[in-house]
């Protein structure tokens, strides 16, 4: 049997490679759109865009590691009990 903090590493990475690419696509998305539907453009410029990264990887971060620390201190057996 596993150690239970042995998949923790493995569920960050997912959640913080997941929250950074969707916020690429969302930060991305709304200018771009905006620029479509109007002729108002958006300036990106590469500071915004670092920090948005920051951002989206301490969101995916956070978000990654809260559930994933309570369920690695659950009883599997427990937990399925009553699914």
């Amino acid at each position: 049997m596993q150690k239970p903090k042995s998949e923790l590493p493995r569920v960050l990475n997912a959640s913080h490679a997941t929250s950074i690419v969707v916020g690429i696509i969302i930060g991305l998305a709304i200018p771009f759109s905006v620029r479509f539907f109007t002729e108002y453009r958006i300036p990106i410029s590469g500071l915004s865009a670092i920090i948005a990264i920051v951002v989206s990887s301490l969101v995916g971060i956070l978000f990654g590691t809260l559930p994933a620390v309570r369920a690695s201190q659950l009883d599997p057996v427990e937990s399925l009990r009553y699914e």
